[in-house]
């Protein structure tokens, strides 16, 4: 995966580096480093990973907005 994708999933998904390393138990170092020039590319679990966080994150407000009518 290329850095662009990664930060706009992050956009996407409402969070940002350091709180995609927090979610997923990894350094912010880690996640920093991914897609800088001459480091690591960003896994490619990571796109997965942030879709459904962000799906997860939709069905929560969803859950939410359901709740607060009954």
């Amino acid at each position: 995966m290329q850095l662009y994708e990664f930060k706009e999933l992050l956009k996407g998904s409402g969070i940002t580096k350091k709180e995609f390393a927090d979610l997923s138990s990894m350094s912010y170092g880690t996640v920093n480093s991914w897609g800088v020039e001459g480091r690591a590319e960003v896994p490619e679990w990571v796109k997965p990973f942030l879709e459904n966080y962000e799906k997860a994150k939709k069905l929560d407000q969803i859950k939410q907005l359901v709740q607060s009518d009954s």
